[in-house]
């Protein structure tokens, strides 16, 4: 290779594929016997705690809401430098337990999105805060 625009494509390539090796669906399928997941809390231990989501569409589910875990810790701290760097307020990452995630995502009706050891996720192009997500996981 000795285009730029072909290393680009390599480059574009492996990210895509890493993207890819994240796991969605119901929280205690995905889970199996781990012990939990790491997740990205917003306001933490205030009256406006959040925790970060996802939206995705699903041909045949339509539009879900993703709590998205991350197996190791480290993969959750980069991604909270990423959002940051996208202009998002400071994320703490805190240790959930496989029967808090499965609690939290049955309560809001939420499916998890769990980022495996090493995993790629890069913040999408359009962030929004969604209060109705919001008051339906309170």
């Amino acid at each position: 290779m000795s285009s730029a625009g072909e290393w680009e494509s390599v480059l574009r390539q492996g990210i895509r594929a890493q993207q890819s090796s994240v796991a969605f669906g119901k929280a205690g399928a995905l889970l199996g016997g781990s012990e939990g997941a790491w997740v990205l809390l917003f306001n933490a231990a205030q009256k406006d705690e959040g925790v970060y989501t996802l939206q995705g569409n699903k041909p045949d589910v339509g539009r879900r809401t993703y709590l998205v875990g991350f197996s190791e810790k480290d993969d959750a701290e980069s991604f909270v430098s990423l959002l940051e760097a996208e202009t998002f307020d400071p994320a703490s990452v805190s240790r959930w337990s496989s029967l808090q995630l499965q609690a939290f995502c049955e309560t809001a009706n939420f499916d998890l999105a769990l980022v495996p050891c090493g995993g790629l996720l890069l913040p999408p192009s359009q962030n929004v805060y969604d209060r109705q997500a919001s008051e339906r996981s309170s």
